[in-house]
């Protein structure tokens, strides 16, 4: 899934609430407190259930400007980034990529027939999201 995004607020702002999140995301599942700049190359593992969890990795950070990481599981591996451009003092522009790596041949015919079902919903969702942290900066 690739995507891009113009938003209402300065780059540095996505930056912070998307820090926010992986800084707060990291302190529940290991109860380690970091700072942004020890992310990068910061290993832990994530429950998502009793019986699903999987090893992530941060991979780049860049202040203000990208913040990179894999997820590994038993069935799959994705490549996220996020890439943040300054358009000027109030916007940016986000540009968003997944890459998943099924592994094993029926994982990957499976993955490719639900990424084809689920794909716009995930797009949705997540511009559901990025409006709200825009909702959010309006109003402070």
């Amino acid at each position: 899934m690739e995507m891009e995004m113009k938003l209402k607020m300065p780059a540095d702002y996505l930056f912070d609430q998307i820090m926010e999140s992986v800084l707060y995301d990291i302190k529940d599942q290991t109860g380690q407190k970091l700072t942004k700049n020890q992310l990068e190359g910061f290993e832990f593992t994530k429950k998502f259930s009793k019986t699903q969890s999987a090893a992530l990795k941060v991979t780049k950070i860049v202040e203000n400007e990208s913040y990179h990481f894999q997820t590994d599981n038993n069935r799959n591996k994705f490549d996220v980034s996020y890439d943040i451009k300054v358009i000027d003092d109030k916007r940016c522009l986000l540009s968003y990529k997944e890459v998943m790596t099924s592994k094993g041949k029926m994982q990957q015919m499976n993955d490719a027939f639900m990424s084809m079902l689920m794909s716009f919903f995930k797009k949705r969702n997540f511009k559901k999201m990025l409006k709200q942290i825009e909702n959010k900066y309006a109003t402070n």
